[in-house]
């Protein structure tokens, strides 16, 4: 097999042969971007979760002491 039969099965697919420098560069900015907002959703997601884990706790805490002082 040659080594332009993958670039030519590309091309017949509609993709571009080659990526441009610029447009490669583009990408892993945007890929950068992304990356960080996962992270930053990532983190938000596990703040919210503790939160809501000391609420549970909390409130499970008040039901057995008021369960406690009914007896």
């Amino acid at each position: 097999m040659k080594a332009e039969a993958p670039i030519a099965m590309f091309s017949s697919l509609g993709e571009p042969a080659a990526v441009d420098c610029r447009t490669s560069g583009h990408l892993d900015l945007e890929i950068q971007k992304l990356d960080q907002r996962d992270e930053d959703e990532l983190e938000r997601f596990k703040d919210k979760r503790l939160e809501g884990l000391k609420l549970n706790s909390r409130r499970m805490a008040s039901e057995k002491i008021g369960k406690t002082k009914a007896w």
